[in-house]
């Protein structure tokens, strides 16, 4: 008499649906970060090597298309979790050479990486025109639907009283704003917590 094993006695759709929730984890693929001024906007460019490296279950992606994958300078240390990663879009170029990864010089979505390779590294900063040698990951960016902010209480307070400003307004004189209309500090703070996201 023999017993099923564990994955026998699992109905098949059970099975599948275990298997659909986890992605399968794959190794950080090597590649050059080159800051090209031609490159406009936010988003980057990866080679079409590259694309297909990071994202093999996902064939016939159009050129067009934003993917999203994480990357870190690269180091000696090959776990995933020791590194400092930064979440960029990018889209796929034909054109590009072998393991490439372009972005602007200007791109607000490098700040991150920028900071971290400050760290880790700071004389590969000035190497861009060499190419820095990153690790990239395939990734699912997720939605956010909620974000909480934090804020000083000094901080807050100050803002309140006038003695921050924010997008050209002026400080208060006299318990007057020089804006017109006045705004009151709630109005202040709102409007300083958007422009900082």
């Amino acid at each position: 008499m023999s017993i099923p094993s564990s994955n026998n006695a699992m109905p098949s759709s059970a099975q599948s649906k275990k298997r659909k929730r986890r992605r399968q984890a794959k190794a950080p693929i090597s590649a050059r970060l080159f800051l090209d001024e031609h490159v406009k906007g936010d988003v980057g460019i990866i080679s079409e090597d590259l694309a297909k490296d990071l994202f093999l279950a996902q064939s016939g992606v159009s050129v067009e298309t934003v993917q999203h994958i994480a990357i870190s300078p690269w180091g000696p240390s090959k776990a995933i979790e020791d590194s400092t990663w930064t979440v960029v879009p990018v889209r796929s170029s034909s054109t590009l050479s072998h393991s490439t990864i372009q972005f602007s010089p200007d791109s607000p979505t490098l700040q991150a990486f920028a900071e971290g390779l400050q760290r880790v590294a700071p004389s590969k900063l000035s190497s861009s025109r060499t190419g820095i040698e990153v690790r990239a990951l395939d990734i699912v960016p997720l939605p956010l639907e909620t974000i909480f902010v934090t804020i000083e209480g000094e901080s807050a307070k100050r803002l309140e009283n006038g003695e921050g400003t924010f997008h050209g307004e002026h400080p208060q004189m006299n318990g007057q704003s020089k804006v017109k209309g006045g705004t009151r500090p709630e109005d202040k703070l709102t409007k300083a917590i958007r422009g900082r996201l």
